[in-house]
């Protein structure tokens, strides 16, 4: 689970970034990429979840940012029930994060509202690879047309019983 974490971590960190530049050229001789990979740039991660996950996703932070200079992520991390407390005001203020972690019960919520990015466009016009994304797990992201976030893991409800006691 450790590893799915921080491998979908990685993605996350890797689809922004690669949504901040493109191929074409500018003036200068210079893509936009390279333009952008020297270009300043700040990211609010937030996140939910126990010390272990904070620790976890802070040294795949410090990792993308050692590889990439010019990128300052601001973490902001919380407990399941102050995540929550903190986001609603962050929404309404129009000022949510730039990466979030959302659970599927509140995407309904905050996407039909328009306060998530339709990454649909961006996986269409493949500056978001998701090939190696199973269309179940995808699917569960999408409202409509319109999808809202890519999935983290599956958990599985279930039921273990003793017959012989039972």
């Amino acid at each position: 689970m450790k590893k799915l974490f921080l491998s979908m971590l990685s993605l996350v960190l890797l689809v922004v970034m690669t949504a901040c530049g493109s191929k074409s050229e500018s003036t200068s001789g210079k893509t936009e990429k390279e333009a952008a990979e020297k270009e300043p740039i700040t990211l609010r991660v937030s996140w939910w979840g126990g010390q272990p996950r904070h620790d976890y996703t802070m040294k795949v932070i410090e990792m993308y940012e050692k590889e990439h200079p010019n990128v300052k992520i601001e973490a902001e991390f919380a407990n399941w029930d102050d995540y929550w407390k903190k986001l609603a005001p962050m929404a309404a203020a129009n000022q949510l994060p730039d990466v979030i972690q959302m659970d599927l019960a509140y995407l309904s919520q905050y996407g039909e509202k328009g306060q998530l990015e339709d990454l649909a466009p961006y996986t269409k016009n493949k500056t978001i690879d998701v090939s190696s994304i199973d269309p179940n797990n995808l699917s569960g992201g999408m409202i409509g047309n319109k999808l809202y976030g890519f999935s983290l893991g599956s958990n599985v409800l279930s039921v273990i019983a003793n017959d012989d006691l039972l």
